[in-house]
Parts: structure tokens; C-alpha cells; sequence
């Protein structure tokens, strides 16, 4: 457990301090000021489930001159002199008495509730339980499966959370009161479970249910939606380094700036096996594949992610450049048909002036034709090629990979959320059924 003592701290605020070191690393503390005058030392107590701070500070009555409280809070003042030996013999007794699953935060629900059957008339009828206290603490309640109608930070510090529930045409309002750091881990379209505790919000003479909320729970995988963001470095802060994972496809993407501070951490999509997968179940898809498919093989090797942070940068859009069509790709053999022989550069460059194309246009057409053999490329020309074998333009390969990349950046970088969000759940639901039929 932990004890902590400091002159001339106010004795006001050491029992809120203890509270708040307690909700942060779920360990019983003390909290003391010392009065270096008179030597002494008062402070208050706060424990947790499974450990009677009254008890344990019982066993350390001759250490103390008096103290009082119950199993999870107390009050004392010692000599300042005995605060180690207060610590040592506290720890030890704690040593004892918990366990490693002690130290898990439990937190109890008395009621599961839909957001219809929260209603003034449910609430009223708690109230008839108080008054409430450490015997008899209020009822906590589950208010389970439902979808988020507005989640948002308030509070100068942004440090609180206000939420709107869901279900049907019932609404049910929240607050999550230090909690606001919440914000950066709930998906907008995800189905919640909140746990806490119901009031009545009675203003302007109107009644109605809202509940404070002491935790959130999330069943599902979730996506966030990154792109179009200039703030991934900050974004990042957010997510615990030791459960992300940074995913990428293509090896420039490893000195591209938004990503330079964070090389050490990024992993090309090959790499990633499952201990690690498991190990950081957070995935920061960091770029576009060169096919959609890769990402969906990659998904299904690997046990599914409980996040998937959707950045898919793609500069410049570079493999979003339009196919040609039937008829450029008619006038580009036509035009190579009467040339026989020319230079790539001329050939390039009389397409971009006749015709108004991009050279790129033309640059592509001369690789496919190249690779379905309609023509020879050597030392710079284009040459005819006589009778060549029929072919469709998919048997190039040059031409499908452009087509793939056109589709993954469609997918990845163009659709809208709820298409991003459906592809990402069609994948887990393949994975999930390929899974059942191996059971």
C-alpha cells in the first residue's frame, strides 16, 4: 500500500488526495502532513474492496496516538517519527491479506437496464432505499447496449465527459465527471454499456432521468476515422504506446513527415504476427495497400484488433489516377500502328499535344501495350509489333495493379465512414464464420 507524508500540507485536502491516488492505481494510501513543530503527523485514509483499512491500522493502535474511521476510510495522527514503521508494518499486513487480483478494479452493478425502464418512477423508487452511505451505498446501474446520440468533452480543462445514450426514440443524458480523457477511446457509432449512478434531473419544473457515470463499457471492435487529419502526432498521444500498433504497406511511408518522430515504432504489415498483434491490439493503419485485398489477408491472419485508427495517408493521391479508357487506349495503337518505330519521348509528347493528355496517360498505355506484347520497348523507342496475339487489357499485369490501386484507395481513402466502417466488418465477420466452421 502506499504512504505518503510531506510538511506542511494542508490537512483539508489530504483525504481528496488519498481518493484520488486510490482511483488512480487502485492501491489503499495514507495520506499525512507533518507538522514540523509539534512533530506530528495527521492524515486520512482510503482503501479498497477487500482490504478493512480500520482493521489494519488496529493492529498499529501503539503506533498511533488516536484514529478512527471504518473499512474504507479512516483518520489518524501519529508521530512523525513512526511513519516508516507505520509503512512497513501496513505493507506487510497488505502483503497478507490481498492477492495480485485485488489490485483489478471491481466495479459492482446492483441492476441492468434498458434505457426505456430508466424512468422517474424507477428512480423514485430506489430513492425509498436511502439514505445511502459506506453500509449502504447507492445502486449502481447498467444502462446497456446503447448508441451514442452525442458524445463530447466539457469543462474549462476538458477534464469531464458529457454523453446522450440511445435506444429507439429514448434518450438518456450523462455525465463522467474526470473522465473526459474517455473521449479518445469511444468510437461515435459504437453500442455502450454505462455503469453508474441514476438522478433526477428536475429543472424548470420538468423531470427526468440522467445518470452519472463511474465507467463505460464497449463490447465490440471499434474503428476511428483519422484521415483527413493534420493532428496525427497529437492524436497519438492518446493511445497507450505499449497497446498500438503501427502498421505499413509501402516503405516510403516510413520517412513520410507526418510519421518521421515515430519510425522506431512503425512495423511493415509482413512483420506483424500474431504474439505481437495480441500484445498491441490497437492497430494505426498508417497507409493505403497496393490492394485491398492485402489488407483483408493481413486481417485474417491475425486475431482481429479490438481498435483499428484509420489514417490511410496517401499524399497527392498518387495512385488516384483515372484509367484510360477503351477509346485512348483505340487511338494510342492506332497511333503506334502507323508509327512502327518512335521514340517513347516524341510518341509522349505528340498524344499530351494532339490530344490533350496527360503524359502520364500515355506512359501507362505504352507499358501495358509493352506487356501484352503490342509493342517492344528498347533503348528508349516504342516498336510495333506485327500480328501480335489478341489479349484483354485485365492480362496485363501493369493494368490490374493500377485498377487494385484505384479500388484500395476508393475503399481506403475516399468512402465514407459508414462504407469504411462495413468493410472493415465484413472482413471480421468472414474471419468469425471461418472460425465457427473450424470449431
Amino acid at each position: 500500500m502506499l504512504v505518503i507524508a510531506r510538511e506542511n500540507w494542508h490537512e483539508g485536502v489530504v483525504g481528496i488526495a488519498a481518493s484520488r491516488i486510490v482511483e488512480t492505481f487502485y492501491r489503499p494510501t495514507i495520506i499525512l502532513s507533518i507538522d514540523p513543530e509539534t512533530g506530528l503527523a495527521k492524515g486520512s485514509a482510503r482503501s479498497i474492496d477487500g482490504f478493512d483499512i480500520y482493521k489494519a491500522l488496529s493492529r498499529c493502535r501503539d503506533l498511533l496516538i488516536r484514529f478512527g474511521g471504518h473499512e474504507m476510510a479512516a483518520g489518524m495522527t501519529l508521530s512523525a517519527d513512526d511513519i516508516p514503521e507505520l509503512s512497513a508494518r501496513l505493507n506487510a499486513y497488505a502483503d497478507d491479506m490481498l492477492s495480485e487480483a485485488d489490485f483489478q478494479p471491481v466495479l459492482r452493478v446492483d441492476l441492468c437496464a434498458s434505457i426505456g425502464e430508466v424512468t422517474v418512477s424507477l428512480l423514485e423508487t430506489l430513492e425509498r432505499l436511502a439514505p445511502f452511505g459506506v453500509g449502504n451505498p447507492k445502486p449502481r446501474i447498467a444502462v446497456r447496449g446503447s448508441a451514442l446520440a452525442e458524445i463530447k468533452q466539457i469543462g474549462s480543462d476538458k477534464n469531464h465527459l458529457k454523453m446522450v445514450i440511445k435506444d429507439g426514440d429514448a434518450i438518456l443524458e450523462g455525465v463522467a465527471f474526470k473522465k473526459g480523457e474517455l473521449y479518445y477511446h469511444i468510437d461515435p457509432d459504437a453500442a455502450v454499456t454505462v455503469v453508474g449512478a441514476l438522478s433526477i434531473n428536475d429543472w424548470n419544473g420538468y423531470r427526468k432521468p440522467q445518470i452519472f457515470i463511474d465507467d463505460v463499457k464497449i463490447d465490440e471492435w471499434q474503428l476511428f476515422d483519422w484521415r483527413r487529419t493534420d493532428a496525427f502526432a497529437e492524436r497519438l498521444e492518446h493511445i497507450p504506446q505499449n497497446r498500438r500498433l503501427l502498421v505499413y504497406f509501402r516503405e516510403e511511408t516510413r520517412t513520410a513527415s507526418p510519421f518521421s518522430a515515430f519510425q522506431h515504432e512503425m512495423v511493415h504489415s509482413e512483420r506483424v504476427d500474431a504474439a505481437l498483434a495480441e500484445a498491441r491490439p490497437f492497430f494505426v493503419f498508417l497507409d493505403v495497400p497496393d490492394k485491398a485485398a492485402d489488407l483483408a489477408e493481413f486481417l485474417k491472419r491475425l486475431p482481429f484488433p479490438e481498435r483499428i485508427y484509420a489514417v490511410f495517408y496517401n499524399p497527392e493521391g498518387r495512385f488516384f489516377e483515372a484509367l484510360p479508357n477503351r477509346e485512348q487506349f483505340k487511338t494510342a495503337y492506332a497511333y503506334i500502328y502507323n508509327k512502327r518505330r518512335v521514340s517513347i519521348v516524341r510518341a509522349t509528347d505528340d498524344l499530351a499535344k494532339w490530344r490533350g493528355w496527360h503524359p502520364e496517360t500515355a506512359l501507362f498505355i505504352w507499358r501495358v501495350f509493352s506487356d501484352l506484347e503490342f509493342v517492344k520497348i528498347e533503348s528508349g523507342f516504342l516498336t510495333f509489333v506485327d500480328r501480335p496475339e489478341k489479349k484483354p487489357l485485365s492480362a496485363s499485369a501493369v493494368y490490374r495493379a493500377r485498377q487494385e490501386r484505384i479500388e484500395a484507395e476508393e475503399t481506403f481513402c475516399y468512402s465514407g465512414r459508414a462504407a469504411l466502417r462495413e468493410w472493415f466488418h465484413r472482413i471480421y465477420a468472414e474471419k468469425m464464420h471461418a472460425k465457427e466452421a473450424i470449431l
